[in-house]
């Protein structure tokens, strides 16, 4: 370690309480910025949690897949778990009271497919065997068909056509909603099989059921061992590492497979960060560096303060290593020596103090948030080595900008400017002369403060900067945190207006232009 690293250490060691706020102020910077990567990533795992309890744990759909294409899925590297479903068709419900539900909708999952897809029960067990059935609540409680655990289901099973021979040829599923004229079925079900099913247990009313669907889903086992090389079915697939190419991968994957019909979970990869829409990447980046840069002002304007200080206070012995060779290169690097000192510090203890801070946050907020965004996962802490990463860089570069005009300055001292002070105190009378409207309005103390301020610009005017940017700062967050509110409003009410005017008793004869 040179001469000019010792004497800032034991700078530092002398004045302990200037070192102990700098730290401090430093640890807190570090912890927001922490809090900030902590959240944006552990916002993003909420989500996909969520996303993957509505509509199931998978990130890519294959459609109409047979056995050797089901073998080559399984064979890729970048597979981490496949399961299979396979929709058999529609079955009248008997005695259905909902005109626009009147029919069964049966589908086959295999056993990974129950663990993976979001299957509920409410009472009973999964079917394990192909003549084994559960069923939906809704059928009970919309259609008011009492059903139930160990009852018997004899269904004719077949696909869903329109009556018009002009539409003979186009198979309706549960996106296409009932077609009906003054309450008469304009629909056939042909192709029919018998099947009969015992019932084993009910389950809550799907999530991937759409509200329009014409049928109650019920869910039979799928036994692969029977599929036959002719036979279709639909391969969900979970893969291992997921990023911006698996829109290209999965199409190659598709066409060397001879798939032609394939299905991403986009709104599960776009939490991921992975999407094809820039806007909604953009957005979410812009907020967490909006709340970085918010961050990094204040922070710069505290830290700041505290090395303008130091300076300040070591310009004698700076100008004294002057006068005996000292370079500019080395008295400005005495200073950014002090800050890696207080960076290697302060750094480990604000991630620290901002992951337990945010820990204790989510605690907190957890039933709060999940009643504001209606999600049936909770907050947990995610820290991955990216949100350290971005949390240490923007750290130590608001370190590095506090302390570089401090530096800067430090550089030009010289020997007599630092017997002088003439860069921070004034003694010329015009510059530390005040009115006597001060004396009068504040008291000699006043005047004399006010003398003290004149003396030592560089100090007042940095705490000054400090609280200018402590107002601008909060107003800003004010702002900002007020319209994200309403846009969040906005999106969670269905209104697509900005003003609503409800009126009445309006005479006939008012103008309405």
């Amino acid at each position: 370690m040179n001469i000019m690293n010792k004497l800032t250490l034991r700078t530092l060691k002398k004045n302990k309480r200037r070192t102990v706020i700098t730290i401090i102020g430093v640890i807190i910077s570090v912890a927001m910025i922490t809090a900030v990567s902590t959240i944006v990533v552990s916002f993003m795992d909420l989500f996909q949690r969520e996303e993957m309890a509505v509509s199931g744990k998978w990130h890519v759909r294959y459609k109409d897949v047979n056995k050797n294409q089901l073998e080559d899925i399984l064979e890729d590297a970048n597979t981490k778990h496949v399961f299979i479903t396979r929709d058999l068709g529609y079955a009248e419900l008997e005695g259905s009271k909902n005109e626009y539900k009147p029919y069964l909708f049966l589908q086959e999952f295999n056993m990974t497919a129950f663990r993976y897809f979001p299957v509920r029960l409410i009472e009973g067990r999964l079917p394990l065997a192909p003549n084994e059935v559960i069923i939906s609540q809704h059928i009970k409680d919309n259609g008011k068909v009492k059903l139930e655990i160990g009852d018997s289901l004899m269904i004719e099973v077949g696909e869903r056509f329109y009556e018009d021979p002009d539409f003979d040829d186009v198979k309706l599923d549960q996106m296409w909603s009932l077609n009906a004229l003054d309450g008469q079925n304009l629909e056939k079900i042909v192709n029919s099989s018998p099947m009969k099913f015992t019932i084993v247990g009910i389950m809550e009313r799907p999530n991937w059921e759409p509200f329009t669907a014409p049928g109650y889903t019920i869910v039979t086992y799928l036994n692969e061992a029977n599929l036959q090389p002719g036979d279709q079915f639909d391969v969900y697939v979970f893969l291992k590492k997921v990023n911006r190419s698996v829109f290209s991968d999965v199409e190659a994957t598709a066409k060397e497979l001879g798939i032609k019909d394939v299905e991403l979970n986009e709104i599960l990869l776009r939490w991921y960060g992975i999407t094809d829409d820039d806007n909604f990447n953009s957005f979410m980046f812009s907020i967490a560096g909006i709340l970085m840069m918010i961050i990094l002002v204040g922070s710069v304007s505290l830290i700041y303060n505290a090395f303008a200080i130091s300076v300040s206070e070591r310009a004698r012995y700076l100008g004294m290593l002057s006068s005996v060779g000292a370079t500019k290169k080395q008295k400005r690097n005495s200073v950014f020596f002090e800050g890696i000192v207080i960076g290697l510090i302060s750094i480990p203890i604000g991630i620290l103090a901002g992951i337990l801070g945010i820990g204790a946050t989510f605690l907190f907020l957890n039933s709060i948030l999940e009643d504001a965004l209606g999600t049936t996962q909770s907050l947990r802490i995610i820290v991955t080595p990216w949100s350290l990463l971005v949390a240490i860089i923007v750290s130590f570069l608001t370190i590095f900008i506090s302390a570089y005009i401090p530096a800067k300055k430090a550089s030009k001292i010289s020997a007599i400017d630092a017997i002088r002070q003439t860069q921070d105190v004034k003694l010329t009378r015009k510059q530390v002369n005040t009115s006597k409207f001060i004396r009068k309005l504040f008291g000699f103390e006043g005047e004399i403060g006010l003398k003290n301020l004149k003396r030592n610009k560089r100090r007042y005017q940095a705490t000054v900067l400090s609280l200018v940017i402590s107002i601008v700062l909060f107003l800003s967050i004010a702002y900002f945190t007020n319209n994200l509110q309403k846009a969040y409003e906005m999106t969670i009410s269905d209104r697509m207006y900005d003003i609503h005017v409800m009126f009445s008793g309006v005479e006939e004869n008012v103008d309405q232009r």
